[in-house]
């Protein structure tokens, strides 16, 4: 892969990089694993106590990412039941909304979010999941849509699992063209699980299903649907779904139950298809960034950089056995360049970096922290995003600091490093915007007759 025109290259203290003024707006992105506030109780040796206490990481951090003046934040291992405490309060004085992970089984730590400022975009779509925040964008002032996605995937020799993650996340946007809205279906409108923004002047906060209501020293939000579904599962019996069917009184049972599954699903169709939402319109940009836990010769990188795998491609010697579903071509998003392309490739450039192995010279350092977005046209109906620069994630000294001692350290409170990136945003695809205001105006019409009074109604 090559750059057209390379990007400005920024040493951390030269950063926010002056720039002519854009065409057609501009964004900047940013990506930080903060290292999970626990951290200090961990058995990890090779750094000093007092640079594993949370305080002062956490001074240092919102200092580190205030510094980055990002329009986007994406961070990782962050703590739902801590949240406001240690990030939401802050960015919110700052203009920040946020999305946050579902905490899926009663697990609210080590979580993924975004940080959005509230006066530049406004949300059409989110899913919350364990380990990737999938979520579409509108820029207020230029009508452009984004969509991105905030990763933690698995650690570890988890192949496996990782890929599995990465799959999932490309199939969820290459759907997301067509599917229905799994936020806009049978929840209150007024209330989003997972997301806040205090431009209404209210606060929606997550909490884990796992904690008991009552005493919790912090303020119960709304609960993803899932949680809610999940919570009670091991002090409960499962109930019979077939339980309330009504059919059951005049046929036997067997086929009373057939019935009534077939009724329901046909409801439940019927409900999605009245729900559907607004499909993601021709020129989508989109940006993939995160803590990925994965080197460039892993399955999940090769699949999101180059939109496509095949069964061959994946090395059981390497990588252990093969999943039964390897083999996938995204059908919207294609490639996914990597912003960092330009000096990732250079010897010992590193994003993480582990503890000192017992009788081990030396540090574990990897590449494993990505930004990767649209840039290619022609390969997909997305729209690309122009790399105007970067911001180098540490000085020629600093690095030469980590490979004697361990992070976090006195001048950074993580044990990876931050990426940004500045993106400038392509001219909006006038045939593609005359289109969308045909089928809103088709949409309109449709709604002005008797079907149009109640939409839930069937």
């Amino acid at each position: 892969e090559t750059l057209k025109s390379s990007p400005v290259v920024c040493e951390p203290d030269t950063w926010p990089p002056k720039l002519p003024p854009a065409h057609h707006g501009r964004i900047t992105i940013a990506t930080y694993n903060t290292l999970r506030r626990h951290y200090e109780y961990r058995d990890q040796d090779h750094v000093e106590k007092k640079h594993r206490e949370w305080e002062p990481r956490l001074k240092a951090l919102r200092k580190q990412i205030n510094s980055l003046q990002a329009d986007l934040i994406l961070l990782q291992e962050t703590e739902l039941r801590s949240l406001d405490e240690d990030f939401g309060d802050y960015f919110d004085k700052l203009g920040y909304g946020f999305v946050h992970a579902d905490p899926k089984g009663g697990v609210d730590f080590v979580k993924p979010l975004i940080f959005f400022k509230r006066d530049m975009f406004k949300i059409r779509w989110h899913s919350p999941r364990s380990r990737i925040i999938l979520l579409e964008l509108e820029i207020i002032k230029t009508g452009h849509v984004l969509l991105i996605a905030s990763c933690h995937f698995p650690s570890s020799h988890d192949y496996s699992s990782r890929f599995g993650a990465a799959r999932s996340l490309l199939k969820k946007f290459d759907t997301r063209r067509g599917e229905t809205n799994p936020n806009d279906l049978f929840r209150d409108r007024s209330v989003t699980p997972g997301v806040r923004s205090r431009s209404r002047g209210t606060k929606h906060r997550s909490k884990s299903p796992s904690r008991k209501s009552g005493k919790s020293p912090w303020r119960q939000g709304r609960r993803s649907a899932k949680a809610n579904r999940t919570r009670d599962y091991d002090s409960e019996e499962k109930k019979d779904p077939m339980e309330d069917n009504p059919l059951r009184k005049t046929m036997d049972i067997k086929t009373a139950d057939m019935l009534f599954e077939l009724e329901s699903r046909a409801s439940r169709k019927t409900r999605a298809e009245m729900e559907k939402s607004e499909e993601v319109p021709h020129g989508t940009l989109c940006i993939v960034a995160g803590d990925f836990n994965a080197t460039k010769d892993d399955p999940a990188y090769i699949l999101l950089n180059n939109g496509t795998i095949a069964n061959e491609q994946w090395d059981e010697k390497k990588f252990g056995k093969r999943p039964r579903k390897v083999a996938y071509k995204s059908p919207n998003l294609g490639p996914l360049s990597d912003a960092y392309i330009s000096i990732n490739e250079t010897k010992g450039f590193f994003t993480y970096q582990g503890g000192v192995e017992a009788g081990k010279k030396g540090v574990d350092q990897w590449l494993i922290d990505y930004i990767l977005y649209t840039k290619s046209k022609s390969h997909s109906p997305c729209s690309k995003l122009e790399l105007k620069a970067i911001r180098k994630p540490y000085t020629k000294e600093q690095a030469e600091e980590c490979a004697r001692k361990g992070i976090p350290n006195h001048w950074h409170p993580s044990d990876h490093f931050m990426l940004a990136a500045v993106f400038d945003l392509p001219a909006k695809d006038v045939k593609a915007d005359k289109k969308e205001e045909v089928k809103d105006d088709k949409k309109g019409h449709e709604k002005t007759g008797s079907n149009a009074l109640n939409p839930m109604a069937f």
